[in-house]
């Protein structure tokens, strides 16, 4: 039987994974997060990439492996990494392709660590798969205290540790933003007019697959009615692309005319426009229903921004209510998310006060230092209490 030598061999990990630096998405981000606290702390980082295309060097002493979702290729690949090198444990992103590691707590005494993201882990979910991919890990982490909430009351008997993600080490050099309305930003909206973006606009930055319609996009849409309604100036801009555009820009342009023309979907945007978008836009919503963290609402607090949120999934973990944001309490109903949200507008004061404490919130808890130092105290703490058991 195999065994992994901690106290002699460089520290080291194989990070089976779902995708890492080609992908988009939060569980790539949270990936990218991963890999780079631990090269930070020294580890030799080893990638094998299920869904990605195209091989590359990502850092010194480390190499992205991609099998272009060819699941029998990447099974073998992990296989023989595992049996020919010592790692000092794996780390594997989903419970799905977790599952390919089962097989393997019986040849090698290397801890296995699964993350948990959310809407994998979260009823009907997991698959068979992915109960196969719980019974293959020596230690599990939740991203939110929600998807941790969500695991342990279906399989009261695991244990899970949370660890919050955190904005990117890109992001890490911060001051207090101040609101600028860039009035030469002008967008066409979904009838085909152009018009210049104004003070009343709300923004929400998200994929627009038909697998992830829990976001929200859509009840945004509808909600858009009665907030013009009571606020004639409101606008929507709802950036990014998906496989669920153009149903989404569909029931946009099946609003009402004067609603139309509020409305603005102008798909990607690279991160300088993006970035002037945070700056300019009212508020931050994203009336989720399936997040197991929601990355998106930290991208919003870096730019001071209150956002709107949910109380059904790990929103409410992230956002505090009336105090960063405001959270609604069903995200699947337009009146009531048009309520929060014409709440909040009546109330700049108040808009502006909880961008400032979601700026605050963020700084003390969400940086990357922050997940960089939890989340590697975590992993050495499950390197050495394995360790220990298998030496006494």
């Amino acid at each position: 039987m195999l065994t992994s030598n901690v106290s002699n061999a460089p520290q080291s990990c194989l990070m089976t994974t779902t995708g890492v630096f080609q992908l988009g998405g939060g569980i790539a981000t949270a990936n990218q997060l991963a890999f780079w606290a631990l090269k930070k702390a020294g580890y030799e980082v080893d990638i094998l990439a299920l869904n990605e295309t195209v091989s590359t060097t990502t850092h010194k002493d480390s190499r992205e492996n991609t099998f272009s979702d060819n699941k029998f290729r990447f099974t073998i690949a992990v296989w023989q990494a595992l049996l020919k090198r010592r790692y000092t444990f794996v780390f594997c992103d989903h419970v799905n392709i977790a599952a390919i590691l089962l097989p393997l707590r019986l040849l090698t005494k290397c801890p296995i660590i699964i993350r948990l993201n959310g809407i994998e882990v979260i009823a009907p979910n997991p698959t068979l798969e992915g109960k196969l991919g719980l019974r293959a890990a020596t230690h599990l982490m939740a991203i939110s205290e929600f998807t941790r909430a969500q695991v342990i009351n279906k399989f009261p008997q695991l244990a899970v540790k949370t660890i919050e993600l955190s904005l990117s080490p890109s992001a890490s050099d911060l001051a207090t933003p101040t609101r600028m309305y860039a009035s030469e930003l002008k967008f066409e909206s979904v009838d085909g007019s152009k018009h210049v973006l104004q003070s009343r606009c709300i923004l929400l930055v998200g994929r627009m697959e038909s697998n992830e319609r829990y976001k929200g996009h859509d009840i945004l849409i509808q909600s858009m009615n009665d907030i013009t309604t009571r606020h004639p100036t409101a606008q929507l801009i709802l950036v990014g692309r998906g496989d669920d555009y153009e149903r989404l820009r569909q029931l946009a342009r099946s609003q009402p005319t004067e609603v139309q023309l509020r409305i603005f979907m102008p798909g990607y945007v690279d991160d300088p426009m993006l970035q002037r978008l945070y700056q300019h836009c009212f508020l931050f919503a994203m009336p989720s229903r399936g997040e197991g963290f929601g990355l998106v609402y930290l991208e919003a607090m870096r730019w001071s921004r209150a956002c709107v949120g949910s109380r059904v999934d790990a929103a409410a973990t992230v956002i505090v209510d009336r105090e960063t944001g405001a959270l609604v309490n069903d995200p699947t109903d337009p009146r009531q998310v048009a309520s929060t949200i014409n709440q909040l507008m009546d109330t700049p004061e108040l808009v502006e006060q909880m961008g400032r404490h979601g700026f605050e919130l963020l700084c003390q808890r969400y940086l990357f230092e922050h997940f960089s130092r939890r989340f590697v105290e975590w992993i050495e703490q499950c390197v050495g209490s394995l360790a220990y058991r298998q030496n006494s």
